[in-house]
């Protein structure tokens, strides 16, 4: 059992590592007016898409949320994220021209960029696809790996490696018909301090299943950063 002044010790040191220790969101820039361009490969099929950090807020959560909008080769999408009052990454809902998914709670990240971190995020889902809507749960697992120096067309950088698996289940039961769809995905991202998202890749696996009938679809996927602007 530790003596109060043991007790003192140990506290101090762990307050002492916290504050030593960098936010993550030092290393995903939510700043009005940044922009950033990749290079994709999608199940082998190149392409670029670019990411901008558009003006105004949008409600979410009960907070406001920055929009991040994304053109790429399926078309223009928009991600709602901000960081929370303590300091945590939060992505809060995506939506495209064909569908929406909102998350509650929103989907936080790790609080600080230090190897060895982890947090798991469980919540509910809701989906909305051609005026259908599709509810159910999310389960997200971060991990925080180590540091690496990552070598793309817009520079090398000093980089934290952060995996992700995440698994989302939805459904509709209604009006005679019977809708469940299930979402796997694991993916690995290097984020560089003050640039964002410098390199990443995944693999995915979406299932379907419609008034019986089953339907599998896997993915591939990966990106670099050939260019950045972070607005002040």
């Amino acid at each position: 059992m530790f003596s109060p002044i043991e007790t003192f010790v140990v506290e101090a040191l762990e307050q002492r590592r916290h504050l030593s220790a960098t936010l993550l969101s030092a290393y995903w820039p939510l700043t009005q007016g940044s922009t950033w361009q990749y290079r994709d490969v999608d199940d082998g099929k190149v392409s670029t898409s670019t990411e901008t950090i558009v003006p105004g807020t949008e409600a979410a959560n009960g907070e406001r949320a920055f929009q991040r909008v994304t053109n790429d080769a399926n078309g223009r999408g928009t991600s709602l994220q901000n960081i929370s009052p303590t300091g945590r990454v939060q992505f809060h809902a995506v939506r495209s021209s064909e569908m929406s998914m909102k998350f509650h709670p929103a989907i936080a990240f790790p609080k600080f960029a230090r190897p060895g971190e982890h947090t798991t995020i469980d919540g509910t889902v809701d989906l909305l696809s051609r005026s259908v809507l599709l509810k159910g749960t999310y389960h997200v697992d971060f991990r925080i790996l180590k540091r690496e120096q990552v070598k793309v067309a817009a520079g090398t950088f000093s980089a934290i490696k952060i995996t992700m698996t995440q698994e989302v289940k939805v459904a509709y039961h209604k009006n005679g018909h019977d809708l469940v769809m299930k979402l796997t995905a694991i993916d690995t991202e290097w984020w560089a301090k003050g640039v964002g998202e410098v390199k990443s890749m995944g693999s995915s696996h979406f299932e379907t299943n419609t008034d019986g009938k089953r339907k599998s679809e896997d993915g591939v996927d990966k990106s670099a950063l050939q260019s950045y602007s972070i607005a002040p």
